[in-house]
């Protein structure tokens, strides 16, 4: 089955998010959302309930070796940029958790087999 059929299909309280960008079924690799080259996916399960929460693109052995080797040159170009550049890059990133908190905590919570109640 194809990620968005997964994703479709998929009813749970992770679609129910505010802010459904924060709900992705593709993988970051290098800046960009992808999807696996064969459009399969993996269903994601809540460990409790066994209900699906969302699908997640299954890549290949060779995609994720891609995927680390973008994630160490991104790693280098990281660390050469001055340290005032990466503090405002790391102080968007916290404005965007503060505004995502609960969102994110409601993943969390799911990843951790707990209910939303405990935000």
């Amino acid at each position: 089955m194809s990620a968005s059929q997964l994703a479709h299909e998929a009813t749970s309280d992770l679609n129910k998010a505010k802010d459904q960008n924060l709900v992705r079924t593709n993988a970051f690799i290098n800046g960009q959302w992808v999807a696996a080259r064969s459009g399969e996916a993996i269903e994601v399960t809540n460990p409790a309930t066994l209900s699906v929460l969302g699908a997640v693109s299954a890549l290949s052995a060779e995609e994720s070796s891609g995927a680390v080797d973008d994630a160490q040159n991104a790693f280098s170009e990281w660390s050469q940029r001055v340290p005032q550049n990466r503090s405002v890059i790391l102080r968007r990133w916290y404005d965007l958790v503060l505004e995502n908190k609960e969102d994110l905590c409601a993943t969390s919570l799911f990843e951790r087999r707990r209910g939303t109640n405990r935000c």
